[in-house]
C-alpha cells in the first residue's frame, strides 16, 4: 500500500454546486481519522515484521549477522516507536475535539496534518523493507517448520511410550520404574514444546533427542516388564531344572582339576583352582535364590521379583563359568599342546588378509597402518617362540596373547575399512 502525501487535509470537490464548507471541527475529525489510519498500518507493520525480524535474529543467528535485516528493521523500528509516541500525545492533548477551542482545533487539524504524512511515509518504507528482505525473513517461516517437524517426531515417541504404559496398566501390571520413567518423558517432552519458538534447529535436534531416549527407555520398560513378568510362572522352574542340570555337571569338577594338575604346569589352572570349593556355595546360593523368587512371585511383587530373577541369572551364569571352566579348559589346552600350529596359522592368515587389504597392490603401506601391522606381525613373531625350550609350556598365557591378538588385527581391518 502506498499513499500520496500533498499536504492536502481533504479530498477535492466535485464540480458543479458547492455546498457549505466544513467546519473547522468537521476538518479536524477529517484529519485526525486520516492520521488513525497511517498509525494502524505502521502499528500493524510494527508488530508483523518486528516480530519476524526478532525471530529471525534468534533462530539464525549466523545469517542474521551477515544481512542487513536486523539494523534496517532497528532503525524503522525507532522512527516508528518516537512517532507513535508523538502520535498518542497528540491525541491525548485535544480529546475530546469536542471540548476544545476554536483556536486548539485549528492546531489540532495542523498537528494531525503534519504527522500523518510522516506515518505515511513511514508505513512505505516499512513496506519497501519487507519487499526487499520478504524472501530471507521467510526463511524464518522455514526454520520454523523444520522445528516443528523434529519436535512432533520427538513428541510422536514420547505418544508411543504413552500407549504402551497405558496397555500395561489396563493389563493390570504396575512398576514403580516404569511409571517414573514415562513421567521422566512427559516432563521433557512438555518443556521442549514449549520453549519449541525459540529454538534453532540445532537446539531443537538437542532437545529432541533427548526426549527421544527418556521415551525409548519408558517404552522398553513398558513393554519389556509386563512381559518378563508374564513368563515368570513357567521361568522358575526352568531355573530349578538348570540348578540340577549344574549341579550334575560339577560332579565333573574334581576329576577335571585333577587332570589339569597332572598333564599341565601350575599357570595353566592356577586361576581354576582358586574358585573350586565355590561350587557348592554358588549352588546353594542359586537354590535359595529361586526359592525367594517363588515367594515374591505368589505374592504379586512383580518388581521385586524382577529384580530377583536378574540377580539370580547374573548368579547361574558366574556359577555355571566355574562349573564348566575345569572341563572347558582341559580340552582347550588339550587341544592347543596337540596341535599349536593350528592356532598359529589361524592367526598368520588373519594377519595375511589384513595385510593384503592395507597394500592393496602397493609396495609400501601408509601410516598409521604400516606401523600397526609391524607391531601384529612382531608380537605374533614373540608368540611363535613362547613355547620353545619349555618343558611345562604355559598353554594358556599363549591362548590368552593369541586372542588379544587376533582381536588386535580384527580392529585393524575394522579400522582401516571405515577410514576407507
Amino acid at each position: 500500500m502506498s499513499n500520496d502525501w500533498t499536504g492536502r487535509s481533504a479530498q477535492p470537490r466535485r464540480p458543479g454546486r458547492q455546498g457549505p464548507p466544513p467546519s473547522p471541527l468537521a476538518l479536524a475529525h477529517e484529519a485526525r481519522g486520516a492520521l488513525q489510519e497511517q498509525f494502524y498500518r505502521v502499528d500493524q507493520f510494527q508488530s508483523d515484521i518486528g516480530g519476524t525480524v526478532k525471530l529471525y535474529a534468534e533462530l539464525l543467528p549466523e545469517r542474521a549477522g551477515r544481512t542487513g535485516v536486523v539494523p534496517g528493521w532497528a532503525t524503522l523500528d525507532a522512527k516508528a516507536t518516537e512517532l507513535i509516541v508523538a502520535y498518542l500525545e497528540a491525541l491525548d492533548r485535544f480529546d475530546p475535539l469536542e471540548e476544545c477551542t476554536p483556536a486548539q482545533v485549528i492546531d489540532a487539524t495542523h498537528l494531525f496534518g503534519q504527522l500523518a504524512p510522516k506515518l505515511g511515509l513511514l508505513g512505505n518504507d516499512m513496506e519497501g523493507f519487507l519487499e526487499r528482505f520478504g524472501p530471507e525473513l521467510r526463511r524464518v517461516g522455514e526454520v520454523r517448520h523444520q522445528v516443528e517437524t523434529r519436535l512432533g517426531a520427538a513428541a510422536a515417541k514420547v505418544q508411543e511410550a504413552e500407549a504402551a504404559w497405558l496397555r500395561m496398566t489396563n493389563d493390570g501390571f504396575q512398576f514403580e520404574v516404569a511409571d517414573q520413567a514415562i513421567a521422566r518423558a512427559r516432563i521433557a517432552g512438555r518443556k521442549l514444546a514449549a520453549a519449541g519458538s525459540l529454538l534453532t534447529p540445532d537446539k531443537a535436534t538437542e532437545g529432541a533427542e533427548v526426549v527421544e531416549k527418556l521415551a525409548s527407555e519408558a517404552l522398553a520398560l513398558a513393554t519389556d516388564l509386563p512381559r518378563r513378568a508374564a513368563t515368570l510362572r513357567n521361568r522358575i522352574p526352568s531355573l530349578a531344572t538348570r540348578i540340577d542340570a549344574l549341579e550334575t555337571r560339577a560332579g565333573s569338577v574334581p576329576e577335571a582339576m585333577r587332570a589339569l594338575r597332572r598333564e599341565f604346569s601350575t599357570p595353566n589352572w592356577d586361576d581354576l583352582a582358586r574358585r573350586e570349593t565355590d561350587v557348592a556355595e554358588l549352588l546353594a546360593d542359586a537354590r535359595s535364590r529361586v526359592a525367594r523368587l517363588r515367594q515374591l512371585h505368589e505374592a504379586g511383587d512383580l518388581t521385586a521379583a524382577l529384580v530377583a530373577l536378574d540377580e539370580l541369572e547374573t548368579r547361574l551364569d558366574e556359577a555355571g563359568t566355574v562349573v564348566d571352566g575345569p572341563r572347558e579348559r582341559l580340552a582347550l589346552l588339550r587341544a592347543l599342546r596337540d596341535d599349536p600350529q593350528h592356532r598359529y596359522d589361524t592367526t598368520r592368515f588373519q594377519l595375511r588378509d589384513a595385510r593384503y587389504l592395507i597394500m592393496n597392490g602397493k609396495t609400501v603401506a601408509s601410516q598409521p597402518w604400516a606401523g600397526r601391522l609391524d607391531r601384529a606381525a612382531a608380537e605374533l613373531i614373540a608368540l611363535e617362540g613362547l613355547l620353545e625350550g619349555h618343558h611345562h609350556p604355559d598353554y594358556w598365557d599363549l591362548h590368552v596373547r593369541l586372542d588379544a591378538l587376533n582381536q588386535q588385527i580384527r580392529t585393524l581391518i575394522d579400522d582401516y575399512r571405515a577410514a576407507h
